[in-house]
């Protein structure tokens, strides 16, 4: 099955090397905006294991150029991100023009049993993360994120089954 675009939804050539030639999503491209720490190894490592190139970033310094420039399929920022919280970020990302760039905010900011309502409506995040995640959880969470197939995916096997 040939992977398709999560923004345009248009067919991608594995020979296009995971960019999508009608809207410039990398498909495969997944930014890391967190200070070094045990947890975001765990993130590098299980994104590569799915197939995704994976660059890491600890401020937001030349984030948001290289977010433009580079237009990655996924963005896993820390809320307290230094220099622009990770929420300041996704609201700046949402106002990006066919972006397609999806958010997952890394943090302790939703319990199941703090909000009435689903925290996207209040930051605007595809999906949140919380440190002492199973592998088996986080690669769900990315999976519902991306809204489509895993990159590493393309020979029909799909990387994230555990």
């Amino acid at each position: 099955m040939m992977p398709t675009c999560e923004r345009c939804e248009a067919a991608v050539e594995e020979s296009a090397g995971g960019f999508c030639p009608d809207c410039g999503v990398v498909l495969n491209l997944a930014f890391i905006a967190d200070e070094a720490r045990p947890f975001r190894d765990f993130m590098v490592s299980e994104l590569t294991n799915l197939g995704y190139r994976v660059e890491v970033f600890s401020n937001d310094e030349g984030l948001l150029d290289r977010i433009r420039r580079e237009r990655p399929a996924l963005l896993l920022a820390n809320v307290y991100l230094r220099g622009m919280l990770g929420v300041e970020l996704c609201e700046t990302i949402r106002a990006i023009p066919d972006l397609g760039t999806r958010v997952l905010l890394i943090g302790a900011i939703f319990r199941a049993d703090r909000f009435r309502s689903r925290p996207e409506s209040h930051y605007g995040a595809d999906g949140y993360l919380e440190e002492g995640l199973s592998a088996e959880n986080f690669v769900t969470i990315v999976r519902k994120a991306a809204g489509r197939a895993l990159p590493g995916a393309a020979d029909g096997k799909d990387p994230g089954a555990r």
